[in-house]
C-alpha cells in the first residue's frame, strides 16, 4: 500500500470535486513538468469527529480541524485520514477515469471564475 504524507504550512487542505474546473486546473502550467499526485476520496467517507468540511467555493472545499490543534497534529491527523481513506492516482489516471465523460456544455462560466 502507498502511503501518502501530507505536508501543510496552513490550517486546511484544500480538496475539489471532480468536474471541468478540476480538469483544467490539473493541465496548467503551473503544474507542467510536476509529478502531480492527486488523493482520491470515496464519496459518503465518513470523517473524524476531529475534522469538518467546509464549503468555500462552487467548485472548492476545505477540511478543517474542529477545534484548534497545533499544526503538527493537524498534518499527523490529515495523513492519517488520507493513509486510511484516499488512493493516490496520477494525473493521468484521473483524467482517463473520471473526465472521460465530463460534458463541456453543462460548465457554466461561474464555474471557472468568468462572469
Amino acid at each position: 500500500m502507498t502511503q501518502a504524507f501530507v505536508v501543510l504550512r496552513c490550517r486546511h487542505a484544500a480538496l475539489r470535486p471532480y468536474s471541468f474546473v478540476h480538469s483544467v486546473l490539473q493541465k496548467h502550467r503551473r503544474y507542467q513538468g510536476h509529478k502531480l499526485l492527486i488523493c482520491e476520496i470515496k464519496e459518503f467517507t465518513v470523517l473524524p469527529t476531529d475534522l469538518v468540511l467546509v464549503h468555500d467555493r462552487i467548485d472548492l472545499i476545505s477540511l478543517q480541524p474542529t477545534n484548534r490543534m497545533p499544526l503538527t497534529t493537524f498534518n499527523e491527523r490529515l495523513t492519517e485520514f488520507f493513509a486510511r481513506h484516499s488512493k493516490l492516482c496520477t494525473r493521468d489516471e484521473v483524467v482517463v477515469q473520471a473526465f472521460s465523460t465530463v460534458d463541456e456544455n453543462d460548465i457554466k462560466p461561474e464555474h471557472i471564475g468568468g462572469s
